[in-house]
């Protein structure tokens, strides 16, 4: 099981770019990053969001999910497309019933974490699991989720059936609980080719994280139901 960040000698440090404009909320961050647990396992860059394109390629970016907005999403795609990793921070008011959740569903994300369970020991083990190919997210997300997808499941057959034949292996592998590592050996291809069908999927399908693209392909009775690949 895991329980944080576990780090060797031939472990290099991980990098994080802490992209937080909320003073309050960027020092609070900053303090998590600078305790023992965390100091020798992350090094932590900070900065305003709109300083990413012009920064070094970053293992991870730690964005507010309410300072997300047009200008700023095409920056976190590009880093995505660079390899980097993106952890959401959300607070007690970003749900899909609130007015961030239309934010939310179109937000490619590696991970999410609620800010009220901000603490050394969740932060390390939500990177620890992405790095492994993981999605944490917080239950409350996930009943979110569970709840837009109660509400949609007439549209699910359909969504589901606009994917490509080659989306649609990658649904089948996402399905059986395959990482994007996992999915790109399996296809032969490189892992970066398969975060890109991943993020197009989650696009297709309107879906925040794979955890509900995999939710909904199931409503639509993946894997009996979906099309033999071509």
């Amino acid at each position: 099981m895991l329980n944080g960040p576990h780090k060797t000698s031939t472990d290099r440090r991980i990098s994080v770019f802490l992209a937080v404009d909320n003073v309050v909320k960027r020092h609070g961050v900053e303090g998590i990053f600078h305790s023992p647990k965390l100091a020798g396992y992350a090094r932590l860059t900070i900065g305003c969001l709109a300083d990413l394109p012009a920064r070094t390629a970053a293992d991870f970016v730690l964005v507010a999910l309410r300072e997300l907005g047009e200008q700023t999403l095409p920056v976190l795609d590009e880093y995505r497309r660079r390899g980097t990793k993106v952890l959401i921070l959300l607070d007690a008011f970003d749900s899909f019933d609130a007015d961030n959740g239309t934010r939310l569903a179109g937000v490619v994300a590696d991970g999410f974490l609620g800010e009220a369970e901000l603490t050394a020991d969740r932060l390390g083990i939500a990177l620890a699991c992405i790095s492994n190919g993981d999605l944490p997210m917080p239950a409350t997300l996930a009943r979110d989720v569970l709840d837009r997808l109660d509400r949609c499941t007439c549209q699910a057959p359909a969504a589901v059936d606009g994917l490509t034949p080659r989306e649609h292996q990658v649904m089948s592998l996402m399905v059986d609980g395959l990482s994007n590592k996992q999915i790109a050996r399996r296809l032969g291809i490189s892992e970066h080719g398969a975060k890109r069908l991943v993020g197009k999927i989650l696009v297709r399908l309107d879906c925040p994280s794979r955890t509900a693209a995999v939710a909904l392909a199931m409503r639509s009775g993946y894997p009996d139901a979906r099309p033999a690949a071509s």
